[in-house]
């Protein structure tokens, strides 16, 4: 989600070139259509690796999970 929000921004736009910028959003809405939850380029999958090689595990968040994690906004106390 955050590539696609990252790259459907119109600084992102100006900077890779509307055509760049177009073609990543649409291969991270694929991949999120395809339940895929990690970026496949190649910096984040070296960054993967380099996370796993330090023991770090990246589980892949079941669908809905992001969601359900995010604390629901408060509502502020109204006085008068």
């Amino acid at each position: 989600d955050q590539v696609i929000d990252t790259f459907s921004k119109p600084e992102m736009k100006e900077a890779m070139g509307e055509e760049a910028a177009a073609q990543i959003k649409a291969h991270a809405e694929a991949m999120k259509a395809e339940g895929k939850t990690f970026c496949d380029c190649p910096a984040c999958t070296k960054a993967r690796e380099i996370l796993k090689d330090l023991g770090v595990e990246l589980e892949e968040p079941e669908v809905g999970e992001a969601e359900a994690e995010e604390p629901a906004a408060e509502e502020p106390e109204v006085t008068e």
